[in-house]
């Protein structure tokens, strides 16, 4: 391998599609009573934190759930990954 002059410019183009051609849709739920989904679990626990993802069956959505405490009481938020309508 020959080292590159300074003056070479290497262009690198990625030919792999990204998973939608679109943004990613989001829902929120601050302190949810209840939410369902199916899928693989994946659990951290880091920084007083606990984190759970979600990986829904049969989809490439990913959910997670945070779960912290303020002064004692219990804080949970929900970030659900939504399919975004087709344009």
């Amino acid at each position: 391998m020959k080292p590159m002059k300074s003056e070479e410019v290497t262009r690198i183009v990625a030919s792999t599609q990204t998973r939608y051609n679109y943004h990613r849709v989001y829902k929120y739920y601050n302190d949810p009573k209840e939410w369902r989904s199916n899928g693989g679990v994946q659990v951290s626990c880091q920084d007083g934190k606990v984190s759970v993802k979600i990986f829904e069956k049969d989809t490439i959505n990913i959910h997670e759930v945070e779960i912290w405490s303020e002064d004692g009481k219990c804080k949970t938020r929900l970030r659900e990954q939504l399919t975004p309508p087709e344009e």
